[in-house]
């Protein structure tokens, strides 16, 4: 099976693995209640991925909290190869 782009969990992340140098935007690929999705290219992998780019303060705001961990939860166990 194919590798994920982000295989680590968010726990795992520290911030010199992530870091906004080692992508290139591509487009928006959409808007939701809390943010924007967006294509991007990951340098390092050489893989598209997508990033969902939220605001902490809307997803308070909104009662999101619950929507956002169950998303990232089920996010973590699927293979998107």
């Amino acid at each position: 099976m194919g590798q994920s782009c982000c295989p680590a969990k968010l726990n795992d992340i520290s911030p010199v693995v992530a870091q906004c140098k080692d992508y290139d935007t591509i487009y928006c690929v959409g808007r939701g209640g809390f943010g924007k999705v967006y294509k991007i290219y990951h340098r390092g992998l050489r893989k598209f991925c997508a990033l969902k780019v939220m605001r902490k303060s809307k997803v308070i705001r909104k009662n999101g909290v619950t929507t956002v961990m169950n998303e990232r939860q089920l996010l973590e166990v699927l293979n998107h190869a």
